[in-house]
């Protein structure tokens, strides 16, 4: 409640649809006058659960410092797998921008952040706006032109694929067992042997592979020391 204060709640606005299924977000906008950084954010939770209401108080912790927070819900895995979360991603994106004017946002200036899987998601929305790559919802933003101007990227599960790295030292045996169920969750039978489809699983190996990172934001990228996905942000 302490940090709803200042805060306008908007709850339960569709951002687009899928198999007459409504997908939504909520806006919390703060009570001062416009117009506001924006921010969307979008939750973790291993692609598989976790929710806006679940994530609500850290959404609401940005509101109260001035942010216009896009709060989004997004199909989960197993039942959406790759790419729908990032489709949804995307999809909000785009939503935001188009909107963010008439809710006291500053268009100019919108930023993505998540944590774990969420930060999986905003580093490939980054991806999709500032590269050409050839998955239409991708190229969609591209075109659109709107670029993030940072991402705040906590805990990332930056890579989904090939999960039994993390069966290491240092690495606990119920750690290695999520990411793998999460792996296998998101990408299936193809979690082992990614193809060239599921690049954007894996947006730190996309950013891996670039021989110029230029056109990409600044990027805050934070972990745990003893978090296991610690070596996704180094």
């Amino acid at each position: 409640k302490q940090r709803m204060a200042g805060t306008r709640l908007i709850e339960d606005l569709a951002y687009a649809r899928h198999g007459g299924q409504a997908l939504r977000l909520d806006i919390l906008q703060p009570q001062r006058r416009g117009p506001h950084p924006v921010l969307v954010y979008l939750h973790g939770g291993a692609f598989a659960i976790g929710s806006k209401r679940t994530h609500r108080a850290l959404a609401a912790a940005y509101a109260s410092r001035g942010y216009l927070v896009f709060n989004v819900d997004y199909r989960l895995a197993p039942q959406h797998p790759f790419p729908a979360a990032l489709e949804d991603a995307c999809a909000a994106w785009a939503w935001a921008a188009e909107h963010a004017n008439e809710y006291g946002g500053d268009a100019q200036r919108m930023a993505l952040a998540g944590e774990s899987a969420g930060a999986n998601l905003a580093l490939s929305v980054v991806l999709a706006c500032c590269t050409r790559r050839p998955e239409p919802f991708a190229a969609r933003l591209f075109e659109r032109g709107v670029r993030p101007v940072a991402a705040l990227l906590y805990c990332g599960f930056l890579q989904v694929s090939s999960p039994d790295r993390h069966r290491r030292a240092g690495v606990s045996a119920l750690a290695a067992r999520i990411a793998t169920d999460a792996a296998r969750s998101y990408l299936g039978a193809s979690a082992d042997h990614p193809g060239r489809e599921h690049e954007l699983a894996d947006p730190l190996c996309v950013v891996e592979a670039m021989q110029e990172t230029s056109g990409l934001p600044p990027l805050f990228i934070a972990a745990g020391l003893s978090d296991p996905v610690a070596a996704d942000s180094r």
